[in-house]
């Protein structure tokens, strides 16, 4: 496990995060995962920013790009500490289900705390987008993005408060904004899911932001070699045809915009639109490019292609600087 702890610590002396997504910036697309939760009391019409009763007069980014995402507060339902089990548990899973739940090309987000190490399949985070979880007792957040196909994880522990999320229906830039289930003082607050950070609401006026935590996005056959004492999300059964589809891969194909976003998408840049993006930097300091600009050396050795795509997409992680 020393080799596997190396690889996902921080380390003094600052970091760098590599996030396998394709940039909000250059990304975006229709909402075409059905509602998962809703009903005559759903908050939020799909429409307009106003009917889902969040305070935005504070909102600290650029409104221009703040827009309803077409489903309710809470239609995209988030996990709450979910059911898991040993990644030795999935073969014998797979064939009392009939089919294949998890195949080694399926993407996983993995996380680790501690000597503890999770993953959390895309098929699941497909149709749920964020995770409160606890990990060797630490509550974090798992969050994945399919518009931007942005990963990121964070601890949910902020000024001694444990918070919990959901999903706001809510987008800006074409990427997810939560918002805080059980504020302290009563009013929820936006938080960004690429930014980490509080954008509207009592939070944001207190500069609240969430510390993110080391995470990788590999196969599941990466990382049931490499971490085969680990656990992973356990699907419920009545979800399981559900988890099966892959509802974004055709707008993936697209290369159309959907939702607003800032800059406006240049014909000129390097960065197609759709294509798989590597942001690199220590600190605020951050460098953007294709991905396959980037040394295969960087990428901890190994490079992964999706073939539905075509693309690369990295095997992430969060490294410290070289000493």
């Amino acid at each position: 496990m020393a080799d596997r702890k190396r690889v996902l610590d921080f380390r003094s002396g600052g970091w760098v995060l590599w996030v396998a997504l394709a940039l909000s910036l250059v990304v975006s697309s229709w909402r075409v995962v059905p509602m998962l939760r809703s009903g005559d009391g759903a908050v939020g019409d799909g429409r307009t920013v106003e009917s889902y009763g969040f305070e935005v007069g504070s909102f600290t980014l650029d409104r221009s790009v703040l827009v309803a995402g077409g489903v309710p507060k809470d239609g995209i339902p988030a996990l709450d500490n979910p059911p898991t089990m040993a990644v030795a548990e999935m073969a014998t899973f797979n064939e009392e289900h009939r089919g294949s739940f998890l195949v080694s090309e399926d993407r996983v987000i993995v996380v680790q705390v501690g000597e503890t190490v999770r993953g959390y399949p895309i098929r699941m985070m497909n149709w749920h987008e964020l995770v409160n979880d606890t990990l060797d007792g630490r509550p974090i957040l798992v969050t994945y993005h399919p518009l931007c196909d942005s990963v990121v994880a964070y601890d949910r522990t902020v000024a001694d408060r444990i918070l919990r999320f959901g999903h706001s229906g809510l987008l800006w830039n074409s990427n997810a904004l939560y918002y805080d289930r059980e504020a302290s003082d009563g009013a929820p607050s936006l938080w960004s899911q690429l930014l980490g950070r509080a954008v509207s609401g009592p939070a944001a006026e207190r500069g609240d932001s969430l510390a993110a935590l080391p995470t990788l996005l590999t196969t599941y056959a990466e990382f049931a070699s490499e971490f085969p004492e680990a656990t992973v999300l356990r699907p419920a059964e009545d979800k399981l045809r559900r988890y099966q589809r892959r509802p974004y891969d055709n707008y993936l194909r697209t290369g159309k915009l959907r939702f607003p976003v800032t800059p406006a998408a240049d014909p000129d840049w390097r960065i197609r639109m759709q294509r798989f993006a590597r942001m690199v930097g220590p600190g605020e300091s951050v460098t953007v490019g294709p991905a396959e600009d980037f040394p295969t050396t960087t990428l901890l050795g190994r490079t992964d292609i999706d073939v539905r795509y075509g693309l690369q997409f990295a095997i992430v992680g969060v490294l410290g600087e070289s000493d």
